[in-house]
């Protein structure tokens, strides 16, 4: 495990496992040769913190990877693997769910943008579903193979054609609830408008769509969208049954993000993390420094040295010049995301936003699920937390264009230029 300011990361898998991501680890960067040894020529290098892909299984303890167009080695030496995958000897269940794609949805050999493509499915296509989920990512059955989909994009009902606002609504098919403050959207894509937001708490009529991961929603008379993933009781993948859950001693608590592991063995998928400061069931059993814990009605594992009796007390930190409509972002984004543990705020900076106090900086670093997390937070809560734009992951959204949603952006030339190691939000004075 490698912990990094409350972000986790993992080597889930052995470097024999074809077809998955790793990062260069090598300081000042690692030779990429023509063949599986150093008397082969060097062809170039790849940068420290580089993501690559393998194309086939390792040799020697060289990796294959596609570099410039042609076939490239790398010394594994110089690697960490990372997200989830599927090891080869892994079996396919023989029990499974069903779902069905909401948009033309990737189908991936692991659950990360990081892995690669093998086919793209077309909208309304039925899958079957294996019930372990990672990342944001449904594991699926397809032509007798474990692979991945993104889960927003998969729904239990076949996607119908939305219908017009008006008379003639369609029949609610069930409800949920408001698990944070929402946008009322006129369409589920990034032409809408907003024409409400909604508290927490608020019940919502469903009719049964979801496109784009957003819910179509009935509110005030007229056929609206909101963004599924701060809906309650709208799981969109069902799981297999499961088996009794063992007996638990006592609770234990998250002393960092903690990889949620299907197993205590170093090959393992992995679940997803449960967040610092989340309360684990424990069973009493430990094997190879991890701990068996019972999280969401789930047997998991975990880094037994993470745990702690008490809760973690939330972060504080104490950042001169801010405005206060920044210290209320602080005070606000702290308390929801505990997890984040470095925030910068007044520096120096040819803008003006950093310099002024408007502006500031969540470090999520390798954690995207967070980062992801935290600028959908921010966006929904943007009126009234006065934000006047958030950048993250080489996008940009903005109040003043809001009505076309997140803009890509230029790419800067690094992760931290990019914002893809941090969000950043700017308020308004």
């Amino acid at each position: 495990m490698i912990v990094t300011f409350g972000a986790v990361g993992s080597v889930a898998y052995s470097a024999s496992a074809t077809a998955d991501p790793f990062t260069v680890k090598a300081n000042g960067g690692l030779n990429v040769r023509s063949g599986p040894g150093t008397s082969y020529r060097i062809l170039g290098t790849l940068p420290t913190g580089s993501n690559i892909d393998s194309t086939g299984p390792s040799r020697d303890g060289w990796m294959p990877i596609s570099y410039r167009g042609q076939e490239g080695w790398v010394s594994g030496a110089y690697l960490n693997a990372v997200g989830a995958g599927n090891t080869p000897s892994q079996a396919v269940p023989a029990e499974r769910g069903t779902a069905y794609t909401t948009a033309r949805l990737n189908v991936r050999t692991g659950a990360s943008l990081s892995y690669r493509v093998v086919t793209v499915l077309d909208k309304g296509a039925k899958v079957s579903t294996t019930g372990v989920a990672a990342n944001g990512y449904s594991q699926i059955v397809h032509a007798d193979q474990l692979r991945w989909v993104a889960t927003q994009y998969l729904s239990q009902t076949v996607p119908s054609t939305p219908q017009p606002a008006g008379d003639g609504l369609p029949a609610a098919t069930g409800s949920a609830t408001a698990t944070a403050p929402l946008l009322i959207r006129t369409t589920s894509g990034s032409d809408f408008t907003s024409v409400a937001t909604v508290p927490v708490g608020t019940v919502l009529q469903l009719t049964g769509v979801t496109e784009n991961g957003r819910t179509q929603v009935i509110h005030q008379g007229a056929l609206r969208w909101v963004t599924s993933q701060y809906l309650s009781g709208t799981a969109s993948v069902p799981k297999p049954p499961t088996s009794a859950l063992p007996a638990t001693t006592g609770t234990k608590y998250a002393t960092t993000a903690l990889i949620l592991r299907s197993s205590s063995a170093d090959q393992f998928v992995n679940h997803g993390d449960a967040p610092r400061g989340a309360a684990l069931q424990v069973t009493g059993r430990v094997e190879n420094g991890r701990a068996e814990v019972i999280y969401q009605g789930n047997v998991r594992w975990v880094t037994a040295q993470y745990l702690a009796d008490s809760a973690p007390a939330a972060p504080s930190f104490n950042l001169p010049g801010l405005t206060p409509n920044s210290r209320a972002l602080l005070a606000a984004a702290t308390q929801q995301f505990p997890e984040i543990r470095t925030i910068y705020g007044v520096r120096s900076d040819p803008i003006p936003d950093h310099p002024s106090g408007r502006a500031l900086d969540f470090m999520t670093y390798t954690n995207k699920d967070v980062g992801d997390r935290l600028a959908a937070w921010a966006q929904a809560n943007a009126t009234e937390l006065n934000i006047d734009y958030i950048i993250w992951d080489q996008r940009i959204w903005s109040v003043a264009r809001q009505r076309e949603g997140w803009r890509f952006m230029a790419d800067r030339g690094s992760n931290t230029a990019n914002h893809k190691d941090h969000v950043h939000i700017t308020v308004k004075r």
